[in-house]
């Protein structure tokens, strides 16, 4: 986080962070058709079902002016990139919660493992099965996972 927010002040924290790729990300399509295959095309895309793509572009593009587009503008997303905290309050360690990460993509590797354990020692950390976009993947399997984790927290 340090480095980033050095980044930051210098201007340069587009560079090495996802923003650098959403501002060229493409957002706006002539059809669903159009937009199933264009994600389904990408490597980012590779694991997910063409079944979760369709309900993707069904659910996320909004029709503006006769053509499809983000619902979420790519500026937004660029921002929130840009503008993750680089710290964080003292009272982080008494957050009590479940992380859940992908296994085979991982963001995140062993030290951010281990800052985590660091800094939210409350928070239990559950691996799934796939790749950035694991939600979009094993939906179904997610909602059990989290459904478990919601059920082990009432008995708690």
């Amino acid at each position: 986080m340090v480095i980033i927010g050095f980044l930051r002040k210098l201007g340069l924290e587009y560079l090495f962070t996802p923003a650098k790729k959403s501002k060229k990300r493409r957002e706006t399509f002539s059809s669903s058709e159009e937009a199933v295959d264009y994600f389904a095309s990408k490597g980012l895309f590779r694991e997910i079902p063409k079944s979760t793509i369709e309900l993707y572009v069904n659910h996320g593009l909004e029709e503006v002016n006769g053509e499809l587009r983000l619902a979420i503008p790519r500026e937004r997303e660029v921002d929130i990139f840009l503008n993750f905290p680089t710290k964080l309050p003292k009272q982080v360690s008494d957050i009590k919660g479940s992380l859940i990460y992908a296994d085979k993509v991982r963001l995140l590797d062993d030290a951010d493992l281990k800052w985590w354990d660091k800094a939210m020692p409350k928070m239990t950390k559950t691996p799934f099965q796939g790749s950035h976009m694991f939600p979009f993947e094993k939906p179904e399997e997610l909602a059990r996972e989290i459904n478990g984790i919601l059920g082990d927290a009432k008995l708690n």
